[in-house]
């Protein structure tokens, strides 16, 4: 039986359970974005809870949010988060429901981003982040080693656990508010959390030792992944016949000054 902390991939290296158990705020800071399918199976309705992407919960003084990218809701009839509860088991909250808000969209279209209010359910043990815990720009240079988190939709165990990954910082952001990670993700992943681990501050030599942060650091939001292309020609003719088309392996991320924009601009 599989605990609910998280299920950790890697390439090189990897976690151990216990390791990832002292650090449940990695896995505790996502839901997963669920949507409502309806099916007929031998003259009976049978509902079945679809994970389409994933949320990232993050607070200020007053309220919860959840932000995920704008591809990922836009255009979804019903909304629902899948919250971790911490007796092991999992809540499903209707965004739209008890509360009055939906997803809204940043008025720069170069943002996928969407963001919108919700209400805890009784008994989660989900862990949003501050604006105090997200990550400088500073914080965010080439080499620079994160996580990330979120539920892609192609993998499938038994408790409905985030995956955690290993990925690093492959280019400083721009004015746009995105950057560049080197971290494979696939469709599911959009909207989750980039994190910097607890660990070692070192200098930007990467040589002397300067402290050490005791909790994660938000680095930003997973909005999509740069394709690499190929073209198949024919030789007869030069046109252009095939298309392939594979996962680069570099992640584009929303800063989170730019997440944290999007959310004072929408008070």
């Amino acid at each position: 039986m599989i605990s609910r902390i998280a299920v950790i991939l890697g390439l090189c290296t990897s976690l151990t359970a216990a390791q990832a158990a002292r650090s449940p705020n990695w896995t505790n800071s996502v839901v997963a974005v669920c949507e409502l399918r309806y099916r007929v199976v031998r003259e009976s309705l049978v509902v079945d809870t679809t994970v389409v992407g994933t949320a990232t919960l993050i607070a200020d003084a007053k309220f919860v949010y959840a932000a995920t990218a704008r591809h990922v809701v836009r255009g979804l009839d019903s909304v629902y988060l899948r919250f971790p509860l911490a007796n092991g088991r999992h809540a499903l909250a209707k965004v739209g429901g008890s509360v009055p808000y939906n997803f809204i969209f940043p008025e720069d279209t170069l943002l996928d981003l969407s963001l919108t209010l919700v209400v805890m359910p009784k008994g989660s043990d989900a862990l949003p982040f501050d604006p105090t815990s997200f990550a400088q720009p500073g914080d965010l240079t080439p080499g620079k080693e994160l996580r990330v988190v979120g539920f892609p939709v192609s993998v499938r165990v038994p408790d409905d656990v985030p995956f955690v990954k290993f990925g690093m910082v492959s280019a400083i952001p721009d004015t746009s508010g995105n950057y560049y990670i080197d971290s494979n993700v696939f469709p599911g992943n959009s909207g989750g959390a980039v994190i910097i681990p607890p660990g070692l501050v070192m200098d930007s030599l990467n040589v002397q030792e300067l402290g050490r942060y005791l909790n994660p650091r938000l680095a930003g939001i997973v909005v999509g992944y740069l394709p690499y292309r190929e073209i198949a020609r024919s030789d007869q003719t030069g046109r252009a016949r095939v298309e392939f088309e594979e996962n680069s392996g570099i992640t584009l991320i929303v800063t989170p000054q730019a997440l944290l924009r999007f959310l004072q601009n929408r008070k």
